[in-house]
């Protein structure tokens, strides 16, 4: 397919980043609740798996209402929208849940330590930053387009290409 007519086809992607956006930050609520019960200390694992599932919907529902699978440029783009939204949603739900575990207060104590951290630290924490980010952003590009072929050929009519 020529990139011309990629361009043709693809469609606003904004229903689908927010229906994304929605199961992203319900799965983290309900991840961050399931971390506190049980004492979990990693939450790697767990990050990548609510990605995944938080896209399933959204590609089921583009290739149902489109009748086709993403175009690599909208693949690309919903990628990037994606990252962008689950980038800004972890953070304010992560700060959520530890104002609500140990209590407002100990929160801004914890924020206002940052400014005793040396600059060495800092550096590992913006390399890890976004060494997560290029992670979340190869598992955002990968699996939509994967899903959206898989659900493609799932309910493409018989004899259809």
């Amino acid at each position: 397919m020529s990139d011309a007519t990629d361009s043709a086809k693809e469609t606003a992607l904004w229903p689908y980043v927010l229906q994304f956006s929605l199961v992203y930050l319900l799965a983290t609520i309900a991840a961050e609740a399931i971390i506190y019960a049980t004492g979990w200390q990693t939450t790697t694992g767990i990050n990548l798996a609510i990605l995944v599932a938080s896209v399933v919907w959204p590609m089921h529902r583009f290739v149902r209402e489109q009748g086709r699978p993403l175009t690599r440029g909208e693949n690309l783009r919903f990628a990037a929208l994606s990252l962008v939204t689950s980038s800004l949603l972890w953070p304010a739900v992560s700060a959520a849940a530890i104002a609500l575990i140990v209590g407002p207060d100990t929160l801004v104590s914890l924020v206002s330590g940052f400014q005793h951290v040396g600059p060495g630290y800092l550096i590992v924490l913006v390399g890890m930053w976004i060494l997560g980010c290029l992670v979340n952003f190869a598992v955002l590009y990968f699996i939509p387009g994967m899903l959206s072929r898989a659900f493609h050929r799932r309910f493409a009519p018989r004899g259809a290409s």
